[in-house]
This record gives structure tokens, sequence and C-alpha cells, in this order.
């Protein structure tokens, strides 16, 4: 009898057995990585207007009997779920991890927790492997909203898609996407403003009439200029420079600041809709 070789089993029955618990480690080493996750518990913060939708992707591997779960609804005045998805990357073999993709759309102004869980549905009264926690703020009606707030120079969450269609009315142009456009509350009302080269919508005018020693420099460089180009004066500054006997002078102020300190000629008021 060879060493090492209980009696009745073959070499092959021992060595099969041997397999069969090396694959059972290896399952628990596997599962045991997937349930506590490659991050940490997360949470975060969304701050969006009625109407935004956003999205939650997190790590997954439905095989190993663990899943993501929405607990406890969240407020339903304020964001609803739009359902998930699982995504496996293209290509990965059966059984591969992928990601879940979650679906939220804000409803109406107000706060709510999203908390999502990650662990076996069948156990109960086990701590989830995971948590992945959204702090939602949702903000009233950009129009109602400025109404209420005044004088806001950088509201928060991305600029609503009501804004944009509405600085698309005003301006007569094709519609303009909400990522390019950038908006905030003055007096009460709605003021949009899209961006473009020479346009700085989030920086207020620079009404400083000293001039910079870069304006300085190129003017010596330039001493009869008849304009000193943006990228050397600055695209917010109020005014048109130009090198005179090669110092820098004024030219014209060619915009007054509004009562929050911008552009008026690139800022207008727009209408709800």
């Amino acid at each position: 009898m060879q060493p090492g070789v209980k009696r009745g089993l073959t070499p092959g029955v021992v060595v099969g057995m041997k397999r069969m618990a090396f694959r059972a480690l290896l399952a628990l080493v596997l599962l045991a990585t997937v349930a506590s996750g490659a991050d940490d518990d997360v949470t975060e913060r969304r701050d969006l207007r009625a109407g935004d939708r956003f999205e939650v992707t997190l790590e997954a591997n439905p095989t190993t009997g663990y899943a993501w779960s929405l607990a406890p609804d969240p407020n339903a005045a304020v964001v609803r779920s739009l359902g998930s998805s699982f995504e496996r990357p293209m290509g990965a073999a059966v059984g591969a991890g992928g990601q879940d993709v979650w679906t939220f759309q804000a409803v109406g102004p107000g706060t709510a927790i999203v908390t999502l869980v990650y662990g076996r549905p069948w156990e109960r009264g086990v701590e989830p492997a995971r948590t992945h926690t959204i702090d939602v703020h949702v903000g009233e009606d950009a129009f109602a909203y400025c109404k209420t707030a005044g004088d806001v120079d950088a509201p928060p969450g991305p600029t609503p898609d009501a804004v944009a269609a509405a600085l698309s009315r005003r301006l007569a142009v094709p519609p303009i996407p909400a990522d390019r456009v950038s908006w905030r509350c003055m007096d009460g009302a709605v003021w949009a403003c899209t961006v473009g080269a020479n346009i700085q919508c989030d920086a207020k005018l620079d009404t400083d009439r000293t001039p910079t020693d870069g304006m300085r420099t190129w003017c010596r460089e330039n001493p009869t200029a008849d304009v000193v180009p943006a990228y050397v004066t600055g695209r917010a500054t109020a005014f048109e420079w130009r090198c005179t006997d090669g110092a820098p002078t004024i030219v014209r102020e060619f915009a007054t600041p509004d009562a929050r300190g911008f552009d008026p000629t690139v800022w207008s008021a727009v209408s709800p809709p």
C-alpha cells in the first residue's frame, strides 16, 4: 500500500477528493472576497432638480448568491427607482462578475435617503456585506427656486433642462444642451448664459483699470498695437485695451457689470415655458 493512502481508497479517488477540497476552499475564498467587496461602504450626495435622472453603478456577481436591493424605500415624493439591470463585460466567462446599474428619478423638492444593500436575500437578521447610500437633495423648479431665493450666483446641481430650453427660446436658436448652459438667480428671476470660446459665463467682470504685468510686457513688444488680445488681458476684463507708445491703455468700457457683477451682454433673463 502506498504511504498516505487510506485502506479501501485508490490513489485516483484520493486525488479527486483533494481536488474537490481545493475547489471548495477556493470557492469560499472567492465568495468572501465578493461579499466583502472591493470597496467599503459608500455615502454620496446628489443635488438635483425635479425631473432629473441619475444612475448608480455598483460591482456585483449574482452567481455568488449576493445581490443589491433597495432598502428601505426612499421618500417617494422626492425620488423614485426606475429599476436596475445587471451588465457583464463583453467576452466575460460564465459566472464572472459585472455591474448593477440602478436608475432613479427626482420627483419633487425635498430630501431623501436612498440605501442600496448587498447581501443574500434569503438570509434574515444578517448585516449586509456592503452598503451604498445616496443623500438626495432635490431643489424646487428653477423658476420657483429663484423667486424664493432672490440672488444666488451658483445654484446647486446641474442646469435644469427647462432653463436650457428657455434660453434657446430667448435667443431663438436650436436647442442648447443643458451642460452648455450656466444659470443663476438675480432679483428673483432666472438668468442663463451659454458657454463659448470668448464667453465667460461663470466669471464676474473684471473692472480693474490697472494694467497687468502681462499687458505691459506685451505692449513693450507690440508698442503700437490697436488691440491687446483677450489671452493677454484676461477674458473677464470689462475694457477694450490697446498699446500707446508701448504702454497699455483703455480704449473703452464695453460692458458694465450688472447688479451681481456679471457681464449683461452674455447673460439673459429667461421665462418659464
